[in-house]
Formats: structure tokens, C-alpha cells, sequence
């Protein structure tokens, strides 16, 4: 599924095709703690999301696309690049408070 698949031609007539996101990004520092936390920089997603990247600043990590359950572990400078668009909600959460993810929308 492409991010963005703009055709285009150039000055030869030759089509080109761009796979790229365009609408610009986010990024922040979170801190985190035992309670599932949404994954978003500011007061909600980022308008026109495409890809939510995270990295996990400290252990104890794991993802979710619930607030209830998050079943996928993210260790300590580990970075996974998720395609979800802004009405697709990813859930974080830590075995210890006050820990650090690093998380970018674009």
C-alpha cells in the first residue's frame, strides 16, 4: 500500500511515480508510565497521518492498538515504523514509570 503515489512526468514525457510521504511531520519525547498512554504528538493525531515511528528510549516497552491490551514488545533503542493512518490509534505503555519513547507522525 503506497504512502503517497503521485504520478508525474518529466520533461521527456517519462512517467514517474513517487512513493514518499509529502504533508509534512511530527516528533516528541514522551513520557510514559504503567497506565497505556495514545501514541500522538500534541492534543491528537496528526491530520493526514500515513506512519507512526517510535523508539524506545528506555526498557520496558510495549505496543498496542488498544488502550487495554498491548502485545508487542519494543526494547530499549529499538524502532519500528508503523503505517497507520490518524484514525488508527496506537497505544504505548512501561513496566516502570516515567520512561521515554522517542515517537515521530508523518
Amino acid at each position: 500500500m503506497p504512502l503517497n503515489d503521485t504520478n508525474s512526468s518529466n520533461d521527456n514525457d517519462e512517467v514517474i511515480v513517487e512513493d514518499t510521504c509529502n504533508n509534512g511531520g511530527l516528533d516528541d519525547v514522551l513520557t510514559v508510565g504503567t497506565s497505556a498512554t495514545e501514541v500522538k504528538v500534541g492534543g491528537s493525531a496528526m491530520s493526514l497521518r500515513k506512519m507512526v515511528i517510535l523508539q524506545a528510549l528506555d526498557t520496558g516497552f510495549s505496543y498496542g492498538f488498544s488502550n487495554i491490551t498491548q502485545s508487542f514488545p519494543l526494547y530499549k533503542n529499538q524502532t519500528v515504523m508503523i503505517p497507520a493512518g490518524e484514525d488508527t490509534a496506537i497505544w504505548v505503555v512501561n513496566t516502570a514509570s516515567s520512561k521515554s519513547i522517542a515517537v515521530a507522525e508523518l
